[in-house]
């Protein structure tokens, strides 16, 4: 299995070692801060580092957009645009309303479902 991370942070960090921990995944990633992917390289987060977004995501089975909230949308939109086709993408922001608001893509999902969506569910 293949999982890209955009933002490999405190939470895309403990998802890259999970996903090679618990599923002996292959961890590709993109950061803009080299110093944090340098860093996920020497802990064993990732596998490998890109400098964009494409090159990180652009053989992923799943990807994992773990970033600051006000860059989820531009950041979720470039990954969606250089995904395989039968990739899923999510996020892990803690708010929903601008990234589902700028994205209707059937290949995105949400990591929080929105107010009132849980109950939908059921």
């Amino acid at each position: 299995m293949k999982i890209a991370l955009v933002g490999v942070g405190l939470i895309g960090g403990s998802i890259g070692l999970a996903a090679r921990e618990r599923l002996d995944a292959s961890v590709a990633a993109y950061d803009s801060s080299g110093e944090a992917l340098q860093v996920a390289l020497q802990r064993g987060a990732i596998d490998r580092a890109s400098d964009d977004v494409s090159g990180a995501v652009s053989d992923a089975d799943a990807v994992f957009v773990a970033a600051p909230v006000g860059v989820l949308p531009e950041l979720t939109a470039a990954a969606l645009a250089a995904v395989p086709e039968d990739c899923v993408v999510t996020d892990v922001g803690s708010t929903k309303r601008a990234i589902v608001a700028a994205l209707e893509v059937a290949r995105f999902v949400g990591g929080h479902p929105l107010a009132g969506a849980d109950e939908q569910l059921r």
